[in-house]
């Protein structure tokens, strides 16, 4: 959405806003025993006492006269920006005052703001086939949020001819983005309907990993519209086009997720030693968006 006033008859200087918001997304997946028989989730085991050093490893979740289970994977995504801006005409031809079509140049100096909210969840409840019966229940949680701030210049082009009109905007802003991870996880266990004990960490989520952490860096953030135009009205407009949105740095949660586990902290009756993984590093890495856009254009 997109809204503006000119301050001036002739439309040579006014102010803009705009706001974009995708539509939230999610992903699930689910498994279990009568899905797959044979089911594990894989990692990498670092337990010092291991007599061949580190491996390849895997928590079982469905083996046969062992353990029956399942398993959930949930993942969603949102994701908003909104800007105000001072517009400035540079060029026209002809004059900003005439009627006539043409082209014009202007220029744009404003404020950005964009955030991208992002979660992802790992879930399993096990129960041991032979007696007594022993239920788990495991939670992996990884949180993330990215909020950046920044001021931001840009070029307007427009050329009209008859009905018929195209625009392409570049907008370049410069700032900084603010990272939040927050990652939890837990364990509870409970033996033939014995009261629920509960202990810190699933599987990738340990107190080696577990908390809140914040970070800010510098970022730059650039949105490039073509819109393709055709005046039904003198004052309606319909509308087609194209964008595309770059941010340089987001923190994503499925890159904090460290699959390298000291297989000690899974019993809690064993004395711990070795390393403090899996660990937490705050992973960076960049964020697209585009897609096409249908609308009205309005002019009062």
């Amino acid at each position: 959405m997109r809204f503006g006033w000119w301050l001036d008859d002739c439309q040579q200087c006014g102010i803009e806003g705009d706001y974009l918001r995708l539509e939230n997304q999610s992903f699930n997946f689910r498994r279990t025993c009568f899905d797959n028989p044979i089911l594990d989730r894989p990692f990498f085991n670092v337990n010092p006492m291991l007599p061949n050093g580190p491996e390849q490893d895997a928590e079982i979740v469905c083996a046969d006269g062992i353990l029956q289970g399942a398993v959930a994977v949930n993942a969603n995504t949102s994701f908003w920006t909104a800007g105000v801006r001072y517009r400035r005409n540079i060029c026209s031809f002809p004059t900003p005052c005439s009627d006539a079509p043409g082209h014009r140049k202007d220029f744009l100096l404003g404020y950005r703001v964009m955030r991208l909210s992002e979660d992802l969840s790992i879930n399993e409840t096990l129960n041991t086939v032979q007696l007594p019966v022993t239920n788990f229940d495991l939670l992996d949680r990884f949180d993330t949020s990215s909020t950046f701030h920044g001021a931001e210049v840009g070029i307007l082009w427009n050329w009209q001819a008859d009905r018929w009109s195209l625009e392409s905007i570049l907008k370049v802003a410069l700032g900084s983005s603010h990272h939040e991870v927050v990652i939890d996880g837990y364990t509870r266990t409970a033996t033939n309907g014995m009261p629920r004990t509960q202990r810190p960490g699933g599987l990738l989520t340990q107190t080696s990993n577990i908390g809140r952490y914040e970070k800010d860096s510098f970022a730059a953030a650039s949105q490039f519209d073509l819109t393709l135009g055709y005046k039904v009205t003198q004052d309606l407009r319909l509308t087609m086009g194209y964008s595309v949105i770059y941010w340089s740095t987001v923190a994503r949660p499925g890159d904090q997720v460290d699959l390298a586990v000291n297989s000690l902290f899974l019993d809690p009756a064993m004395p711990f030693s070795g390393p403090m993984r899996p660990a937490f590093n705050f992973n960076e890495s960049d964020y697209w968006a585009q897609g096409l856009t249908f609308g009205l254009e309005l002019r009062l």
